[in-house]
C-alpha cells in the first residue's frame, strides 16, 4: 500500500458516533471533535474518512445564500435611508433659498 501524503484540515470537523465518518461543525451526527483547521492528518486516515479539503457542503451554500440575502436587504435599507436624507437636505436647501429671497424682498421693500 502506497504511503499517502499528509493533509492539513481546513475547517473544524467531528467524528460520528461510530467513528467512520467526518462531519462538519454543527452537524446533528457530530459526536467527537476530530480536529480544527490546521490539524494535520495522514493520507490513509483522510481516505478512510473520505475527507475532501475545501469541499463545499450544502450547508455552506445555504449559509452563503442567507448572508447574501441579508447583505442585499441591508444595502436596500441603506439606499432608502440615503435617499431620504438627500431629499431632506434638498428640501432644507430649497427652504433656505425661499427664506433668503423673502428676507431680501422684505429688505428691499423696507429700504424703498
Amino acid at each position: 500500500m502506497p504511503i499517502e501524503k499528509p493533509v492539513t484540515l481546513d475547517r473544524k470537523l467531528w467524528l460520528t458516533e461510530d467513528g467512520d465518518k467526518l462531519v462538519e461543525h454543527g452537524d446533528p451526527d457530530a459526536r467527537f471533535l476530530f480536529g480544527v483547521a490546521g490539524r494535520r492528518m495522514n493520507g490513509a486516515e483522510c481516505k478512510r474518512l473520505k475527507y475532501r479539503p475545501n469541499a463545499k457542503l450544502a450547508a455552506d451554500d445555504e449559509t452563503a445564500q442567507i448572508l447574501a440575502s441579508d447583505a442585499e436587504k441591508q444595502a436596500e435599507i441603506e439606499k432608502k435611508e440615503l435617499a431620504a436624507k438627500e431629499a431632506e437636505a434638498s428640501e432644507t436647501k430649497e427652504a433656505k433659498k425661499i427664506a433668503d429671497k423673502e428676507r431680501k424682498e422684505g429688505a428691499d421693500k423696507g429700504g424703498k
